[in-house]
């Protein structure tokens, strides 16, 4: 469904009836909804995926981005450093950037 985010979504939805305990369903469902400018369902979508699977550190990031754009920078902090301490190195830059201080 590439560009059809509302339809990408309607597709996750029925997939997680069927599948309510995949991370990586969830995950994806995070990220078309912070594409999709709707950051606290983005937030909800990546806690549910970090919930069955502590060791996403994309998740971490990612929901830590949502925070970012939802002007929480404290909490997007701790969501950068549990994303660093997953694996995700990408996390660091972004840590470095923003919770320097």
């Amino acid at each position: 469904k590439m560009g059809q985010l509302t339809a990408a979504l309607n597709d996750l939805d029925y997939t997680l009836i069927y599948e309510p305990d995949n991370p990586l369903t969830w995950k994806v469902k995070g990220n078309i909804n912070l594409l999709s400018g709707r950051h606290n369902d983005a937030i909800a979508d990546f806690t549910q995926a970090i919930e069955l699977n502590g060791e996403l550190g994309m998740a971490y990031f990612n929901r830590g981005i949502a925070h970012l754009l939802n002007y929480n920078p404290i909490t997007a902090c701790i969501d950068f450093e549990q994303s660093a301490n997953a694996g995700y190195e990408q996390a660091l830059e972004k840590q470095r950037y923003f919770c320097s201080n």
